[in-house]
């Protein structure tokens, strides 16, 4: 808990303070920081901070934390295969179907006196747990790369068609003012569905991926490494409103979406990776001069 939790706790903070540092200074070059005009100061980013104010993508981060606070808990349990079932299908219970019944239309009035529980109504708690007993106790099946696949492909075909349809994008009128993110948020099955799948898919990969050569293994690992940097930086990259060509090539990205998520992807992906280089030879410099400094004292003191 210590090594995952500082580690996130540390990202979170720089993250933070990047974001607002460069809302406050450009606040009219980022879609939406026109708010930090005339604010900057340590109570407005610690208020902004605990609300999640700065940037709310980090919303993940912030149940990270929670769930790292549990796993000295939860390490005791999942060692215990029927526990951690017992444990899922609580957690699937009161964190996915009940409100998916709800959705359906059964009143929360019947649900949520019965099922109000906060530990397993927490969906990142499901992930958590399955992704654990994923990797500890499946076994691998017959064709799970293909199976995986097709799971994946047929969840994510069905939260784009009912995104579209419950937000009435195939009404007469058009979608409406509110958008309605059930059908591609965190709780609903379909989710759970693709993640596991897309879960299970690399799963089945691991052993090609083990084969590679020593050089795209080695890529592979700065890819990944690079992922939290990606995720703390990339809305930067999306809100920025950008000027001359740049603003012209997002209007025109706009339209393609997915080619626009593969650009903006590889534009933080490079300046992590430069940004990760640069801290890199910091820190060799930094420890070649402390070295040269102690090899000076001890050999000052060698003459005394």
């Amino acid at each position: 808990m210590r090594k995952r939790c500082w580690k996130i706790g540390k990202a979170l903070v720089l993250g933070s303070i990047v974001c607002y540092v460069v809302f406050c200074l450009f606040p009219y070059s980022f879609f939406g920081a026109e708010q930090y005009v005339g604010t900057g100061g340590m109570i407005d980013f610690c208020r902004r901070f605990m609300s999640n104010h700065i940037n709310d993508v980090y919303w993940f981060l912030y149940s990270i934390i929670y769930l790292y606070v549990l796993t000295p808990i939860l390490s005791l349990a999942v060692g215990n295969k029927r526990c951690l079932q017992y444990m899922l299908a609580l957690c699937g219970l009161v964190g996915v179907l009940v409100p998916l019944a709800n959705r359906l239309g059964v009143n929360p009035m019947y649900t949520g006196t019965v099922f109000n529980w906060p530990l397993f109504s927490t969906v990142p708690l499901l992930y958590f747990l399955a992704g654990y007993y994923l990797h500890t106790y499946w076994r691998p099946i017959r064709h799970q790369a293909a199976i995986a696949a097709a799971a994946y492909v047929a969840a994510t075909i069905g939260m784009a068609v009912l995104g579209l349809w419950s937000n009435g994008y195939y009404r007469p009128g058009g979608p409406g003012p509110a958008y309605d993110a059930y059908v591609v948020g965190i709780s609903s099955p379909f989710c759970v569905v693709q993640a596991c799948a897309l879960f299970l898919l690399f799963q089945s990969c691991e052993i090609r991926f083990q084969t590679c050569e020593v050089s795209t293994k080695r890529m592979l690992g700065k890819v990944a490494g690079a992922s939290l940097g990606v995720y703390l930086f990339h809305i930067l990259f999306i809100n920025w409103t950008g000027f001359g060509f740049v603003a012209v090539l997002k209007s025109a990205l706009a339209t393609h979406p997915v080619l626009y998520a593969v650009v903006v992807y590889l534009c933080t992906l490079a300046v992590v990776l430069a940004g990760k280089a640069a801290l890199g030879r910091c820190t060799v410099a930094i420890r070649w001069m402390r070295g040269i400094r102690r090899t000076a004292v001890r050999g000052l003191h060698d003459v005394q």
